[in-house]
């Protein structure tokens, strides 16, 4: 009876997709969330697995067993656990983060070159979710990808930038770093990508102090 119901449940999942009968529960948890809570980059719109249905049948309807994630990152996380043969990325609602920063930028302008380079502090997590951090930053080449959208965010700011520059110098364009980190940091958490460029763009005295210029040349 209890491989019948757990082959029930398995097979069950195929209602969640669109058009299913339990479509409303895909939608409900999609909506939950607006970026994917592993990258922050892309939309989560497809739903993973955190234990592998095809060994957990009886999670495999199960809504916390459901998580929201983008294509590149399930397609990641898939074949992580096909090579590790365990779920190797932290769960996006059982494990807890620290309130200090786990998700570091480190801004460098040197030569009218700015580099950007994201990675895990350790520091103040527990060995279990560092473990789990190191892995799915390698695995889904997070740094690359981050990198990529920060400059694109950069240049997306660019206006503001020399706006701030031309009422306030130096100190205007710091303002403006400080201020988004604080809206960031309130509206997605210290841990999102965008907060910890703005904290390291706000401490990069050559960027505010006009480098900038050079740099959207």
């Amino acid at each position: 009876l209890i491989e019948e119901t757990n082959t029930a449940l398995h097979i069950a999942y195929s209602e969640i997709q669109i058009a299913g009968r339990l479509n409303d529960l895909r939608s409900t948890l999609l909506l939950a969330v607006d970026k994917c809570p592993y990258c922050g980059i892309l939309p989560a719109d497809e739903l993973d697995h955190y234990l592998p249905q095809s060994i957990y049948k009886a999670v495999s309807v199960y809504s916390r067993n459901l998580i929201p994630i983008c294509h590149k990152c399930n397609n990641a996380k898939r074949i992580a656990v096909a090579l590790a043969g365990n779920n190797s990325f932290f769960h996006a609602y059982f494990d807890v983060f620290p309130r200090l920063p786990v998700l570091i930028a480190d801004v460098d302008f040197t030569d009218n070159i700015l580099v950007i380079n994201y990675k895990v502090d350790r520091t103040n997590t527990t060995n279990d979710l560092g473990n789990k951090l190191d892995f799915q930053f390698t695995r889904t080449k997070l740094n690359q990808r981050l990198i990529k959208e920060s400059n694109s965010h950069i240049f997306d700011n660019k206006a503001a930038i020399e706006l701030m520059y031309e009422s306030n110098n130096e100190d205007g364009v710091k303002k403006l770093f400080v201020k988004q980190y604080e809206e960031y940091k309130i509206k997605f958490g210290v841990n999102f990508w965008k907060t910890s460029l703005m904290l390291a763009l706000s401490n990069c005295d050559h960027f505010c102090k006009g480098g900038f210029k050079n740099y959207f040349e």
